[in-house]
């Protein structure tokens, strides 16, 4: 039986699917080139990257004997350079003002280039130091000393040694008006910046902000740790490979995903009403809906479509870690938005069509009589009719020359 007209038949619907598709990533791109969809806001997850990165520059739990430390960037996926010259008390955890704000058991390991290191019970840090071969451990519980003040500089810049911070943000920013340089003082729980992100060009702000405001919530938290003033210069080399490649996964994240999204629910919402407005009895008669309606409903609902969601969200990371493949329209990535418009609303249709078909012809519908659950009930049905009728043909059998007058059968009988 031919379809109606095309826009039941097979060809018409795939081309439809097409067409849609290709308008939804269309939109997708639209929205990501003018941020019509922008989560930038609400991403508190790309925020920790400046948090961390600002908290790793203080090393407030120990200071080892030098005066320099260079912490590696073992990752190299780091965008931020820190110069933090830091006025502290180097045995703060034995000091008698640590004990009277804390009751820590500390051992110092500095001897041992190990800085210090906390432990639950004074027996705990004993048996730490035993562990490590010290016969003679010094544990601040029952130590204390006079404070020792000492000036440290930490940096993730292998090529410095000891540093004016101050120095360093005008030399950076004089090499480079493209960086972002947040530099300031820290003394007595009071935070100062001296560049402050107004100094900051007007396309790298949110990155000046995220970077200001991990600043201020990691220094607000360093007070009983022994600081007593600190020097900072925090820079993000806006040229460097480790932002360019921070930048382009904040971009998918924050905003060509998002938009993507959208554009995907676009699609499928103009498929479903697509849907909505098609007749029933010319659905019925459609190649393209019997063809469908061949795989049965629980298999649509229970594993297809998770397992759309499930292949959409590993393409998604995927993606978010190879953003290089995002340049062109013919990526990959907008080939599976496509995909993914295309698939949804065949599943859309399927279960449209399945409710028009309960909702017209009850239990004897065509999706009811294809299901997994109909057919397992009629296989058993079936089973036990047969059974039955069986055992019904051998009852007959056997009464047939049954003579209740003849004791012998009616002691058999019973």
């Amino acid at each position: 039986m031919k379809d109606v007209d095309i826009r039941y038949s097979t060809k018409g619907l795939l081309i439809a699917f097409l067409v849609i598709s290709i308008v939804g990533v269309l939109l997708g791109i639209y929205g990501s080139k003018n941020n019509l969809f922008n989560s930038y806001k609400s991403n508190r997850e790309s925020y920790y990257d400046y948090y961390n990165q600002v908290d790793n520059s203080l090393y407030k739990d120990g200071a080892g004997n030098s005066n320099f430390k260079y912490i590696d960037n073992i990752y190299g996926d780091q965008f931020i350079k820190f110069y933090v010259r830091s006025y502290k008390i180097a045995n703060y955890p034995f000091t008698e003002e640590f004990k009277r704000h804390s009751n820590k058991v500390i051992l110092d390991l500095n001897e041992y280039d190990g800085g210090f290191e906390q432990y639950s019970s004074y027996g705990a840090a004993i048996d730490a130091a035993k562990a490590r071969g010290i016969n003679d451990p010094k544990i601040n519980i029952n130590v204390t000393e006079e404070p020792l003040y000492r000036t440290y500089y930490l940096t993730n810049d292998n090529s410095v040694d000891e540093f004016d911070p101050q120095y360093i943000a005008d030399s950076k920013l004089s090499e480079s008006p493209n960086n972002i340089i947040l530099s300031g003082v820290w003394e007595d729980g009071v935070l100062k910046f001296t560049k402050d992100i107004d100094q900051v060009k007007n396309e790298n702000r949110k990155y000046a902000t995220n970077l200001k405001q991990a600043i201020r919530e990691v220094y607000a938290s360093i007070k009983n740790s022994g600081i007593q003033k600190l020097n900072f210069t925090y820079l993000i080399d806006t040229n460097s490979m480790a932002f360019k490649q921070y930048e382009s996964s904040m971009n998918y994240e924050e905003n060509l995903l998002p938009n993507s999204a959208l554009g995907v629910v676009t699609g499928a919402v103009l498929i479903l009403l697509l849907g909505l407005f098609s007749n029933f009895e010319k659905m019925e008669e459609s190649n393209f809906y019997k063809s469908i309606l061949k795989v049965p409903f629980e298999i649509v609902v229970f594993g297809a479509i998770p397992l759309w969601f499930m292949c959409a969200m590993m393409a998604a990371d995927f993606f978010s870690i190879n953003t290089d493949l995002i340049k062109s329209l013919l990526s990959p990535f907008y080939l599976l938005q496509i995909l993914a418009i295309s698939t949804i609303g065949v599943a859309e249709l399927y279960l449209l069509y399945c409710l028009k078909d309960v909702f017209y012809n009850g239990f004897s519908s065509k999706v009811v009589n294809n299901s997994i659950v109909s057919k397992v009930f009629n296989f058993f049905g079936q089973k036990s009719i047969g059974l039955f009728m069986k055992s019904k043909n051998v009852s007959t059998e056997y009464l047939k020359d049954f003579d209740p007058g003849k004791r012998r059968n009616l002691m058999l009988f019973f």
